[in-house]
């Protein structure tokens, strides 16, 4: 059964930015961020070449300004969008702007609400 589960790879890294329960985890459609939803009332961006490469394991980005508790996300196809539900009856939808890599080949992230 599922109580038996015990998966095998490798820990790459340990996200404890949030500061409640983690409600959802979305990809982008070009594997470039991903971004997770929490119960403290943001959703943060994460950068997968970044995780990948072992350079950090902080957030690139957070969205903050909603309030109350986010308990879902969506990637909005075709675009670098995500709408996120709050329980106080609110949707926001955030655009991630994902900039030209930097020295390093590091993206930069910014977003408009």
């Amino acid at each position: 059964g599922l109580k038996d589960f015990k998966p095998k790879g490798i820990l790459v890294a340990h996200l404890h930015e949030h500061r409640g329960p983690v409600t959802q985890i979305k990809v982008s459609a070009d594997n470039l961020f991903f971004a997770t939803s929490s119960h403290d009332g943001t959703v943060k961006i994460w950068d997968c070449q970044r995780l990948e490469k072992n350079v950090t394991n902080r957030s690139r980005m957070t969205c903050g300004s909603q309030g109350g508790r986010i308990t879902s996300i969506a990637m909005c196809d075709n675009s670098h969008s995500i709408v996120s539900a709050s329980d106080n009856c609110t949707l926001h939808v955030n655009r991630i702007e994902c900039t030209g890599k930097r020295e390093g080949g590091v993206h930069k992230y910014n977003g408009n609400t």
